[in-house]
């Protein structure tokens, strides 16, 4: 499947992996859909690259903040890399079970992986609601679906997977 593309260019030494479904709206219709293309695309990656370790020296997976659920606009922990994930919807519970199966190459084959845990990527042909509008933001923070009391911080997040 996917090892075909990395046959095909023998010059790649890295995969960035950013595709998923990701309208969080949906996910809460499409459930099954957001499992089977986050988690179990995420697996079949993973193997075409464990299978391509020799040429493969970095894997990127772009997974989002919204793994660690809600955050209340006075708190001031902060959304760092340890801190307990608590998904609160499909979408990102799907992109926690991704990370999890990331992780687990990382450990289990030494597969040489970064998880990235960004906001909004965005970019031509995006969707509109993708978009980041100033409208949204409220000092350095965005508001989580339209609720002002729910915010997370605006920078991207990467994660020190453990030596």
């Amino acid at each position: 499947m996917f090892g075909g593309v990395i046959d095909a260019h023998p010059v790649v030494d890295t995969v960035v992996h950013f595709a998923a479904e990701t309208h969080v709206d949906s996910s809460y219709t499409m459930s099954t859909r957001f499992t089977a293309v986050n988690v179990l695309g995420t697996h079949v990656v993973l193997e075409a690259v464990r299978s391509r370790m020799a040429q493969i020296k970095r894997f990127v997976h772009i997974s989002t903040d919204e793994v660690y659920g809600e955050t209340k606009s006075d708190e001031t922990e902060g959304m760092v890399e340890d801190r307990v994930l608590l998904p609160t919807n499909p979408y990102a519970a799907s992109k926690v079970g991704a990370e999890a199966l990331v992780r687990a190459y990382y450990i289990s084959f030494s597969l040489p992986a970064v998880i990235v845990r960004a906001n909004n990527i965005f970019g031509p042909r995006q969707f509109p609601e993708k978009v980041i509008r100033v409208a949204g933001h409220v000092g350095n923070r965005r508001t989580h679906h339209g609720c002002h009391a729910c915010q997370r911080p605006l920078e991207p997040m990467v994660v020190g997977l453990p030596a």
